[in-house]
């Protein structure tokens, strides 16, 4: 194998078999050099395409809408049972934020199916991926903070009924995080 070098001038030079850098000339014993390289003085970075894009939105907006949906509050004692998010308002009753999270996911799926299927989005599609997601995520931590802090006001209520918090909320983060990638993606392109 020949070893071929660009000098700073344009000249071509091969690393002969004494251990010595010779010129490309016309009796050069190796043939002639490679073509040059084209090499960019900056790196291109990945660009997903527009289907991974509205994946990655889809399965956001699925992930954020079932976490709603799943348990937030396991309650292990009697009458077994979970809590989702629409469940969590006070004394048992309704809680808005089921409903906000089911709109953030149908809004975030509606932009991921827009993404596979239009050549171009406006840099508003993609910002508004990400401001979704983050308040999905801000309405998870929020709500488990709150859970949380109730659960450890009345450890009665864990030690007597066994209840825990539940996995709906991790789900929601989850899709929250796959919202903004989506997001984030989809303005590079």
């Amino acid at each position: 194998m020949v070893h071929w070098r660009q000098l700073p001038d344009g000249r071509w030079e091969y690393f002969g078999t004494d251990g010595d850098w010779h010129p490309n000339g016309a009796a050069s014993p190796v043939g002639s050099p490679p073509p040059p390289l084209q090499v960019s003085s900056r790196s291109s970075p990945i660009v997903p395409d527009r289907a991974t894009v509205g994946l990655l939105g889809l399965g956001g907006a699925a992930l954020v809408v079932a976490g709603a949906l799943l348990p937030w509050v396991n309650v292990a004692g009697i009458g077994n049972g979970a809590l989702n998010l629409f469940q969590l308002g006070p004394i048992k009753s309704f809680s808005k934020f089921g409903t906000v999270l089911v709109l953030i996911g149908v809004v975030v799926a509606l932009i991921g199916v827009a993404k596979m299927a239009l050549p171009t989005l406006s840099l508003l599609s993609s910002m508004a991926s990400i401001l979704l997601g983050i308040g999905a995520i801000v309405i998870a931590v929020d709500q488990y903070n709150l859970l949380s802090a109730t659960l450890a006001q009345h450890p009665d209520v864990h030690t007597v009924v066994g209840a825990s918090i539940g996995y709906g909320p991790w789900i929601v983060v989850v899709g929250g995080v796959l919202a903004i990638v989506s997001g984030l993606a989809g303005q590079r392109k």
